[in-house]
């Protein structure tokens, strides 16, 4: 009795302290990461942990499809520098940016929840726990073949992990490769043993005195010309196609094209890819996949709004439906019904709809007829629908539920209560020469105007626009009036008329 009165004590205590805590349904952000390159997204109910692999700039995101509490924050934890700590959040999510990381593995890790547990810890309580991991690859800023002498200059991003590179080069003569250059020590390489005419690939493993790779490998490509002499200057100079001042993207002179076949809209002369230059010679517009510093704060490859990043490439509120409900919960089969979304931040954003029939005994059924589009005004979108009825035996009348969905991006939703729609049931319609339910005869002999057959009169089988005269009792035609025996003025007259008939009832002698 004693075990049993702890055990009931011990579960009112657990479950107070679990209704005082904040809730936060584990499915209820997305955790991602992105780049011009790639994409990758965990939820936070999920237990993978996926990996972007890039060489270029990259952000990380919350988004909430859901109605949050107030007061939530999230904690960061990376093996990145200077991105680790607590801050707030709310429904909007939040966006980080990251550029110029050094080549490495990284894992970015947030725990949304509210601030301590209720027993005067620090950090946040998670409610919901997601991991990315970000493999930075290194990548070869340039590659040129310069004359005078003749040569391949190489130049790529440094790897903090290697303690030094191996460059290896491959061309025709030698299509496994073979190194070219052992324990260098910088991140750039001066080849001088190239032939003309050639194509050679290069590719950079950095490398651990151990003689393991520290990283990925990268590799590039260059084409070498001929270097031929200008006549009578006693010097000779080269480019790949020409003779004279080498012509590539990043010289600060725009060529059109330049040697190596580019026609170039700019040339600041810099590998800076995220100012109003790319660092393939072109002008830099929204919608590039190429965040501009200072100018964008976002960019996802589209000029489309309403998508997180908006046609001018600024982050711009996450829409969220916050509501989905017909405008009845019962109606007639022919009638018009609104399907009404809420939302916030949608404001212009178009909905689109989809209308299935409830099945508890198999799949539910899309509608014969669907609902159309409808854009949010303000806060609210609606269209309308006209009621089908779908026959459902052995569930009784059908249910219908609908899903309103982004038509820029599907994980903004939201699903409906359900909608009951019954059938129409025509009336009888007495009069029109055909029997109907719950008629005896229709416009006939002996039928009356409610199509019932009148007194002295019963249905014919089977039946029709008639009636037919009610046969006299057996004993009809006797003289008396036997009530007994089913006679009446209407039955036999002659024996029970309307007017009484006199009767002797007795004589004298």
């Amino acid at each position: 009795m004693k075990k049993q009165g702890f055990t009931l004590i011990l579960f009112l205590v657990t479950s107070l302290f679990l209704l005082t805590q904040s809730v936060l349904a584990v499915n209820q952000f997305i955790f991602s990461a992105s780049a011009s390159d790639g994409y990758v997204e965990t939820y936070s109910s999920s237990s993978s942990q996926p990996t972007l692999t890039t060489n270029k700039t990259f952000t990380i995101r919350i988004e909430f499809n859901d109605t949050l509490q107030s007061n939530l924050f999230v904690e960061k934890q990376s093996n990145f520098a200077n991105w680790n700590g607590t801050e707030s959040i709310n429904s909007q999510g939040k966006v980080w940016t990251f550029s110029n990381v050094p080549p490495g593995n990284y894992f970015f890790k947030v725990l949304v929840g509210q601030l301590g547990c209720g027993g005067g810890e620090s950090g946040v309580c998670a409610n919901a726990v997601a991991t990315l991991n970000v493999e930075v690859n290194p990548s070869i800023t340039s590659i040129t073949h310069l004359c005078d002498p003749s040569r391949a200059v190489l130049n790529w991003t440094a790897v903090p992990s290697a303690d030094w590179y191996e460059v290896d080069r491959n061309d025709s003569a030698n299509p496994l490769g073979y190194p070219s250059a052992w324990q260098i020590t910088t991140n750039s390489y001066i080849d001088t043993t190239i032939s003309p005419n050639t194509a050679y690939i290069y590719t950079v493993k950095p490398t651990k005195n151990s003689g393991l790779p520290a990283d990925n490998s990268v590799s590039a490509f260059v084409a070498t010309g001929t270097c031929t002499p200008l006549c009578g200057n006693s010097v000779i100079k080269c480019t790949p196609n020409n003779c004279g001042a080498p012509e590539y993207c990043g010289d600060g002179i725009v060529q059109t094209p330049n040697d190596d076949g580019q026609n170039e809209q700019c040339d600041d002369g810099n590998t800076n890819n995220n100012d109003g230059c790319t660092n393939s010679c072109l002008n830099a517009v929204c919608g590039d996949s190429i965040i501009r510093t200072g100018v964008e704060t976002c960019d996802d490859g589209n000029v489309v709004s309403g998508d997180g990043c908006s046609s001018t490439c600024q982050v711009e509120p996450k829409c969220v439906f916050t509501s989905a409900a017909w405008s009845t919960s019962t109606t007639v089969e022919g009638n018009v019904v609104s399907l009404n979304v809420q939302g916030t931040n949608c404001a212009g954003q178009s909905v689109s709809f989809g209308i299935w029939e409830d099945d508890s005994t198999s799949s539910d059924d899309p509608v014969n007829v669907n609902a159309s589009n409808a854009v949010f005004s303000g806060n609210n979108a609606v269209t309308t629908w006209i009621a089908e009825y779908q026959d459902d035996p052995l569930a009784g009348d059908p249910e219908y539920y609908f899903i309103a969905q982004s038509t820029t991006n599907a994980r903004v939703n939201a699903q409906s209560g359900l909608l009951t729609v019954t059938q129409i049931i025509p009336p009888p319609q007495c009069g029109n020469s055909v029997i109907n339910s719950g008629e005896q005869c229709d416009g006939g002999t002996g039928c009356t105007a409610s199509c019932q057959c009148s007194a002295g009169y019963q249905p014919t089988s089977p039946l029709s626009v008639n009636c037919q005269a009610v046969p006299p009792p057996p004993s009809c035609g006797n003289g008396i009036c036997e009530p007994s025996l089913g006679e009446t003025s209407a039955s036999c007259l002659q024996d029970c008329p309307t007017t009484p008939q006199c009767q002797l009832t007795s004589f004298l002698l």
